[in-house]
């Protein structure tokens, strides 16, 4: 598992360092703005699909800081699509089970 904070999910060689080290799976804890959910949706879907991984989201949800989140917790599959992610600003804890065995059509030709 590799695991970014904050800044680090911006950044596409965080998560390539992560898989070239055997992750299956990259987890970022962040802060995404209201406003920023396309951001927040190609960020983690390019961390999978880039790296033939899951990657998963844990937002803040509800306002701090003077900054409003748009929530969208979630998780990403190898192919950059959603897997499964909260709704806006929900604080709800999501739990999914994932299968590495998925991860294996994506990484055959890699």
């Amino acid at each position: 598992m590799g695991i970014g904070i904050c800044l680090d999910v911006s950044r596409p060689e965080h998560a390539a360092n992560a898989a070239r080290d055997g992750a299956d799976v990259y987890v970022g804890s962040a802060l995404y703005d209201q406003g920023e959910e396309r951001r927040s949706d190609l960020q983690f879907g390019a961390r999978a699909m880039d790296n033939r991984m899951f990657s998963a989201l844990a937002n803040h949800a509800g306002t701090t800081g003077g900054h409003a989140s748009c929530g969208l917790s979630g998780v990403w599959g190898p192919s950059g699509e959603v897997v499964e992610r909260t709704a806006d600003s929900d604080d709800t804890l999501l739990v999914i089970e994932l299968d590495p065995a998925q991860l294996q059509r994506y990484r055959a030709g890699a």
